[in-house]
């Protein structure tokens, strides 16, 4: 039970920041934020799918808090093939210290709080256990590589 209670927790307080996130779902390829005039660090990674998502949008985040309702510093988003990893880069990144997670709203909704069946992930922790505070250091220059994988979001009953 106590289990069952602090992953819904987790799922709610993750579901925080979906609704900030309502524009990205059929936006196409989005990149914001880039500073092309001064060169900076590129992040890069793979994030891995539990299983396939055929037309669905997914979209990856880097953002210094998971309050996704007062905006994101970076946001990408790509139509879903048959594939279960998808690279994504951004490029230009100011060196810091960032949340990366992304998301697919599998279940047709494509804003508000996750249903269940929905894929959700962040670097560096699971929906039960995401981490504590940003963990994705951004270096000034040079290239550095984020990989997670998404969970399936459960059905809280």
């Amino acid at each position: 039970m106590r289990k069952h209670v602090k992953r819904t927790a987790t799922i709610l307080a993750l579901a925080v920041l979906l609704p900030g996130l309502v524009g990205l779902a059929g936006c196409g390829d989005d990149d914001k934020g880039t500073d092309s005039n001064t060169t900076k660090a590129t992040v890069n990674g793979t994030v891995t799918l539990p299983a396939a998502a055929s037309g669905k949008t997914i979209f990856v985040i880097i953002d210094d808090d998971f309050e996704g309702g007062n905006g994101v510093l970076r946001e990408a988003t790509d139509t879903c093939t048959g594939a279960i990893q998808y690279e994504y880069e951004f490029v230009n990144v100011t060196a810091g210290t960032y949340f990366i997670y992304a998301g697919v709203y599998v279940s047709g909704e494509t804003s508000g709080a996750p249903q269940p069946g929905d894929y959700l992930g962040i670097y560096g922790g699971t929906l039960e256990t995401p981490p504590a505070q940003a963990n994705a250091v951004v270096p000034a220059t040079g290239t550095v590589t984020f990989d997670f994988g998404l969970e399936v979001v459960p059905d809280p009953s």
